[in-house]
């Protein structure tokens, strides 16, 4: 920080060289030992402070740097303190203007504490931190659990953790490291970035100031994290205003960090009317929240964790979830496909997943579903009972489903169990294991007015995925439009057998089942068999599509990532 420089050497060694013919050299030693010892510090620093800006917060690192210097024996131990120390300063000066050590040291720089401890947190997170010599100064935290370290390394060695945490952010790590956060740790983490944010005798507004003083008194911000972030954030600007991205960057942060703090995923949308109730003085930052929480309209790609929602699509439609239904609106069957589309992602991460602008796009809700999903409207607890009792047609006089949650917790089973049916061999798996290997992990979706393109994440199973013919254009649901709706499985990887030391990425294509003598092949060049092509095919009539295949063939196929794999 500006105006508290500092100097750390962590290993200083010194070869002193006298002529053959010194009298005393031993003695000479021990002096000049202790001259290093105890005044060497103070003279460098002394030095380098006029080459040096005291209102620039850098962090600058050196691994390693030589100097030759000399000095006159005759003179007292402070002059030659400060000739050692001047000519150290140099090097030292140097190097950092030169961006390389005396004998070819590497020379990093930080903007300044924050953005330090925000790498180290990172690398950490990685699992790449330790052993780097720029990391020395973290070495104490190496008997913690990474979870720990992490939060230690922000609360203890930044200046400020939220600063801190805002710094992960823009290097686009923040889930990486929040991931490696235990609960505990999370809370811990929240507590250390709301420690010491309310300030007695700041003029507010009353509001506000009523607020600010149950956020200092109360233990209870855990339970609302949402609320006391959001007035935390109003309460420690009312002195200085700070700037908007700042506000809605620390609101979403701090949100995430106590999501994880409760053992839940990160809402990417502010939820508005939970915090309508806060005074007037709010409405500016409701709205900002409001805005950070929409698709980035500059970017044609959103990037969500949900992007295999748009696998359960045609399950949905299958099961009569596109409409119409008799006295539900669309509003309300829209709200209905996001509570069972959460309800399918999995029940842990059913808040983030009815706020993510992915999944409502998919499935045609807007931004205020989530909210209309917690009040429980009468119509959309009537189209989750009708559509269920449409399907299972039960005889006359059985009575309905009682409540919404039992009506759209058999609607999602329902429509995972359509989808793992159009899995060859995977219609009777369960539901852990479907989410598991094809539903979870992050993707990108681009809307246009012609079409909309998903790149589904890299599941394990991809392959089966692939063969099913979820790999191109697929039917659009009724709720999007007339636009084409196209879905991209990454590319597999496999490796050869005869290809030992540098595997080659061969080619996965596969042609769609349905007609008759369909195929799945894997072809493509190995380096260590030079022009030969690697080929595996399966051909397979399309009434027995199924029953042909051989189990051991299926297995084979379904490990696209593994090797060796395929014979030449």
């Amino acid at each position: 920080m500006a105006g508290t420089a500092a100097l750390v050497i962590d290993r200083l060694a010194c070869e002193y060289q006298v002529p053959p013919a010194h009298p005393s050299p031993d003695p000479l030693r021990w002096r000049l030992d202790h001259i290093v010892r105890t005044r060497l510090a103070a003279a460098c620093a002394s030095a380098l402070e006029p080459a040096l800006d005291p209102d620039d917060p850098s962090v600058w690192l050196v691994d390693r740097m030589e100097c030759e210097l000399a000095t006159d024996v005759g003179e007292d131990d402070d002059a030659i303190a400060r000739e050692l120390g001047g000519g150290l300063a140099a090097a030292i000066a140097t190097a950092i203007a030169g961006g390389t050590g005396g004998d070819g040291g590497t020379v990093l720089r930080f903007e300044d504490q924050a953005a330090y401890v925000a790498q180290f947190v990172c690398d950490l997170a990685d699992g790449w931190a330790w052993g780097r010599w720029y990391y020395a100064g973290f070495d104490g935290l190496r008997p913690l659990a990474t979870g720990r370290a992490i939060v230690t390394a922000l609360v203890e060695r930044a200046p400020d953790p939220l600063d801190a945490l805002l710094r992960v952010q823009r290097l686009g790590r923040l889930d990486r490291v929040l991931s490696a956060l235990g609960a505990a740790d999370a809370t811990a983490l929240l507590d250390g970035c709301l420690a010491g944010s309310y300030t007695p005798g700041v003029a507010v507004e009353p509001s506000d100031a009523l607020l600010a003083t149950w956020l200092a008194t109360a233990p209870g911000h855990r339970r609302w994290p949402a609320h006391t972030l959001i007035l935390w954030l109003a309460a420690s600007a009312a002195d200085q205003a700070p700037k908007a991205s700042r506000v809605a960057s620390a609101y979403g942060v701090l949100l995430r960090l106590a999501a994880a703090a409760r053992g839940e995923a990160h809402p990417g949308t502010a939820n508005v009317g939970a915090i309508a109730d806060t005074g007037q003085s709010l409405q500016a930052l409701a709205a900002l929240l409001t805005e950070s929480g929409s698709p980035d309209a500059g970017s044609p790609w959103w990037d969500t964790s949900f992007a295999a929602v748009f696998l359960l699509l045609p399950a949905m439609v299958q099961l009569g979830l596109a409409g119409p239904i008799e006295g539900v609106s669309p509003e309300a069957l829209a709200t209905l496909r996001l509570l069972v589309a959460a309800r399918c992602l999995g029940r842990q991460r059913a808040a983030e997943v009815m706020s993510d602008p992915a999944v409502q796009f998919a499935v045609g809700a807007d931004e205020r579903a989530h909210q209309l999903c917690r009040e429980g409207p009468d119509e959309m607890e009537l189209a989750a009972r009708s559509v269920w009792m449409a399907l299972e047609r039960p005889p006359a006089g059985t009575p309905a489903l009682v409540g919404r949650r039992r009506a759209s917790l058999l609607l999602s089973h329902a429509v995972l169990r359509r989808f793992a049916r159009s899995l060859v061999g995977f219609g009777a798996s369960s539901f852990e294991h479907i989410r598991r290997n094809f539903l979870a992990g992050p993707g990108e979706v681009r809307a246009s007015e012609a079409e909309i393109e998903v790149r589904l994440p890299a599941v394990p199973l991809r392959l089966v995925l692939r063969i099913a013919g979820f790999d191109g254009e697929v039917a659009a649901p009724p709720w999007l439009g007339d636009r084409t709706l196209t879905l991209r499985l990454p590319q597999e990887r496999l490796r050869c057998r005869c290809s030992q030391a540098s595997p080659s990425t061969l080619r996965l294509k596969t042609s769609k089942p349905g007609s008759a003598g369909s195929t799945c092949c894997f072809a493509g060049r190995c380096s260590a068999c030079g022009p030969r092509t690697l080929s595996r095919r399966t051909s397979t009539a399309a009434s027995t599509f199924p029953t042909r295949m051989s189990m051991r063939c299926w297995r084979r196929m379904a490990a696209s990532t593994v090797g060796p794999c395929w014979s030449r």
